[in-house]
């Protein structure tokens, strides 16, 4: 990894924390039929991960904070900016403005195209000023270099769950969100990813906010909270 990424990465991480402002905070209501999800809370910690029962809100939650899926009301700072107000004047960014990453359940890759555009597709949109972070220093992290020009329909699932993290971390995000990304893999294969993660947030300093088992929530993250049928998120306490 370049040592200029880390020192820019570095200085905000440490302008985050001197700020002291929620890295996330939000009050959002999001409905369908049977189901509702009223959720408020503040996560200020660098790594926060929320756990449930299936069906619980866990994805709505990170889909509202994504832009993905827009809130029926309320509203969502991400690191001070407001990205959606229900109430006005009414505001709802659209994913490609919240400076948000997303690795899903799925990985979602582009079938189309190869690990290497995959991984540089979102990087080749940013504006030059916003790339803090090369596809070529994410790749070195995450020990892809094995893997550019094969196609992703030969990846196993642990190395789609790499090229996802990469595609992510390619686009140089302020937060990075994780829906359940172990929940698909066998044990051995969710040690690798939580020592990649591991990596990621000693190295780059990006902040997450993820979602998967109450025990592999345990074994990284800062903070813990449990999101239930609607209820709000419950702070659980810092590990």
């Amino acid at each position: 990894m370049a040592q200029g990424a880390r020192t820019r990465r570095a200085g905000l991480t440490e302008r985050g924390r001197a700020e002291t402002r929620p890295l996330v905070s939000f009050d959002v209501v999001k409905s369908y039929p049977g189901f509702r999800l009223d959720c408020k809370a503040d996560f200020t910690s660098g790594v926060t991960a929320i756990f449930g029962r299936s069906g619980g809100g866990k994805t709505t939650l990170l889909n509202c904070l994504s832009g993905i899926e827009r809130p029926d009301d309320g509203r969502i700072e991400i690191l001070g900016r407001s990205v959606y107000r229900g109430t006005s004047p009414a505001t709802h960014l659209p994913p490609e403005r919240r400076r948000v990453g997303y690795l899903m359940q799925e990985g979602s890759l582009f079938p189309h195209m190869s690990v290497a555009r995959n991984i540089a597709y979102g990087h080749e949109l940013l504006r030059p000023e916003r790339r803090t972070v090369s596809p070529g220093e994410v790749i070195e992290l995450l020990e892809l270099t094995g893997l550019l020009d094969r196609p992703v329909a030969g990846l196993s699932g642990g190395e789609a769950q790499r090229v996802g993290l990469a595609r992510a971390l390619a686009t140089c995000p302020d937060l990075l969100l994780l829906d359940e990304p172990l929940s698909a893999l066998d044990a051995p294969m969710r040690g690798v990813i939580i020592r990649y993660l591991k990596k990621v947030r000693e190295e780059l300093g990006i902040p997450m906010v993820g979602t998967d088992s109450f025990e592999d929530a345990l074994s990284g993250a800062d903070v813990i909270c449990a999101c239930t049928h609607a209820e709000s998120p419950v702070l659980l306490g810092r590990w």
